[in-house]
């Protein structure tokens, strides 16, 4: 659950089921927009009170390929409600994630479909990432990724993580702002914690939208199942 600024709120729940010899997932998305007056194109007041919403259903499968290799796909059912203007359609995702040693990167392509007469905003992202060690209880991992979409804009992100005895987690990370960004005051640079303890894990992240306001994430997180078990049903 995220409460963000000005009455935005968004809620996402997610599920992933060993299936095979990859892994099946499904999730859903609810995007709540907040409350909005209605006027008229002069811009006077009329009645009755807008609540604009997206929400999206999504079921995908991803499955190593070769050691390094993976691939997964996904299609997504979307629906978007606004004043009774309602628009649905499907949508598919494709990527493909190589790992090998210090680095990997992957690619992915996002939302290839339509949703009534429109066509939903096609995004293209590619990133890499180093992971380098430290001594026997010292991690740092470096992460750039690039996205472009369609007929709207290019962004770059980067971010770090350092993590001690695989428990203690800080990052930090930096957006550079593409051309459509006309927000003012301090945005762009993002923080966070984390803590796991056995299958448990918390997180907590700080990201600032200049005059819009502050967002506070804390998710929580468990994993069924542990490695151990994994090794002893491998054999």
């Amino acid at each position: 659950y995220n409460s963000m600024f000005v009455e935005t709120s968004y809620q996402y729940l997610l599920l992933g089921i060993p299936a095979g010899p990859g892994t099946l997932g499904f999730d859903a998305a609810y995007l709540r927009y907040g409350s909005f007056e209605l006027r008229d194109s002069n811009g006077s007041l009329l009645s009755g009170t807008a609540y604009p919403y997206n929400f999206a259903a999504i079921a995908g499968y991803g499955m190593k390929i070769t050691e390094q290799l993976s691939a997964g796909a996904s299609v997504k059912y979307l629906n978007q409600d606004i004043n009774g203007v309602l628009l649905n359609g499907f949508a598919f995702d494709l990527g493909i994630i190589f790992e090998s040693g210090l680095l990997s990167g992957g690619i992915s392509a996002q939302n290839i479909g339509n949703a009534g007469n429109f066509s939903t905003p096609l995004n293209i992202i590619a990133g890499v990432a180093a992971k380098i060690e430290a001594g026997e209880k010292h991690m740092v991992l470096l992460a750039v990724d690039a996205s472009y979409l369609i007929k709207g804009s290019f962004k770059v992100n980067m971010g770090a993580e350092y993590s001690y005895a695989n428990s203690l987690i800080a990052r930090a990370g930096y957006s550079v702002k593409d051309e459509n960004n006309t927000l003012s005051g301090f945005s762009g640079i993002s923080g966070g914690l984390g803590f796991k303890l056995n299958q448990m894990s918390v997180d907590y992240s700080i990201v600032p939208f200049g005059d819009l306001g502050t967002v506070n994430n804390l998710s929580i997180s468990y994993t069924f199942g542990n490695d151990k078990n994994k090794k002893k049903a491998s054999k």
